[in-house]
């Protein structure tokens, strides 16, 4: 039963990181590079919060529910590691915001069983959490959070101004072969334009 269980959350996972599957393994992130990591965080704490909002919520899918949860705060933890080690201040600004943001509904979190430490990293005691009813975990989870509406936003947020700082050389190399291209926009004014755009009514972009 239990290699059954690891089996499935670890399959879920892949799922997640279905843009870098090494990303989700500690043993493999040491070596990898920040904004490589950010970018893989980002997207899947983006895709977690979709699973979430669209998930059943009934004391026949607890398991599926616990496993979506584990994952949520898995992949919270990884971006708020990865954002924390970069030296992107439209990164770090982002970072703070989501922070903040958690730190807010901190009171909603513990409700669940859910705590926040000094770095901003959560845990789950699954004891507690598996004692609320799927409807109170859906207030705070399901399609009508603002909680994880915000969340998915600051993930694609992250992921787009991550992507930007990646592609230097490749954006280094094109300027040189057409020299009379503009100048492409610093990372504060991408942070800038992307605060200033919000997603709207909070659709999805199943692109990411």
């Amino acid at each position: 039963m239990s290699t059954t269980i690891n089996y499935s959350y670890d399959y879920h996972l892949r799922n997640l990181y279905s843009s870098n599957r090494f990303a989700r393994k500690a043993e493999n992130r040491s070596g990898m590079k920040s904004k490589e990591l950010i970018q893989a965080d980002s997207d899947a704490a983006r895709k977690i919060t979709e699973k979430l909002r669209d998930l059943e919520y009934s004391s026949d899918n607890a398991t599926e529910i616990l496993t979506n949860a584990k994952m949520f705060i898995e992949t919270y933890n990884n971006l708020m590691e990865s954002t924390g080690s970069s030296d992107s201040d439209s990164i770090d600004k982002l970072r703070t915001q989501m922070k903040q943001l958690t730190k807010n509904n901190k009171d909603e979190l513990e409700s669940l069983g859910i705590s926040i430490n000094s770095t901003g990293k959560l845990s789950l005691d699954k004891t507690k959490f598996g004692a609320c009813s799927p409807s109170k975990i859906e207030r705070f989870f399901g399609k009508d959070s603002e909680f994880m509406d915000s969340v998915r936003n600051y993930s694609l947020k992250t992921k787009r101004v991550a992507r930007r700082l990646v592609e230097p050389v490749i954006e280094e190399e094109t300027k040189k072969a057409k020299p009379t291209n503009p100048t492409t926009a610093s990372d504060a004014e991408l942070l800038e334009s992307l605060l200033e755009h919000p997603e709207s009514n909070g659709s999805f972009d199943a692109k990411g």
